[in-house]
């Protein structure tokens, strides 16, 4: 983006700082919605006992902006130009059951089976490899 004028610039330079401003005044009640009923979830009544699911959750946030410089183009007077942006991700991932009953608490973990399939792959790759070598090495 190329201006023509200095207003022209100040005025995009303001148009960027009020949208970061709103975005920022929209994340700042983000430690509001981060409570206890963010992890843990509704209670589920299931006859004598009550199942309670727990979760991890996770926000990030990031932006940034900046303006410069440069040769304008086909050897032009210099043009100047500038941008933002910005983003956030919410990330829930479950991790366990809590299970309320006349016999007492119990917590029963959530397996991420994606994640042990990545362990396994990954642990069957290196054994794969330590064995070649051992046979490489026995073979010289």
């Amino acid at each position: 983006m190329t201006w023509e004028t200095e207003q022209q610039r100040t005025e995009a330079e303001q148009r960027a700082l009020d949208e970061l401003s709103k975005r920022i005044g929209t994340l700042s009640d983000v430690p509001e919605r981060a409570t206890v009923r963010t992890v843990f979830g509704e209670p589920i009544r299931i006859g004598e006992r009550t199942i309670i699911p727990v979760a991890q959750v996770s926000y990030m946030v990031g932006f940034g902006m900046g303006r410069g410089t440069g040769p304008g183009a086909g050897g032009g007077p210099a043009s100047s130009g500038g941008g933002g942006g910005g983003g956030t991700r919410v990330q829930a991932k479950p991790l366990a059951l809590c299970e309320v009953s006349p016999d007492g608490v119990r917590m029963i973990p959530v397996m991420d089976q994606t994640r042990i399939a990545v362990w396994g792959i990954v642990s069957g790759m290196v054994m794969l490899w330590l064995i070649t070598r051992l046979i490489r090495a026995l073979l010289k």
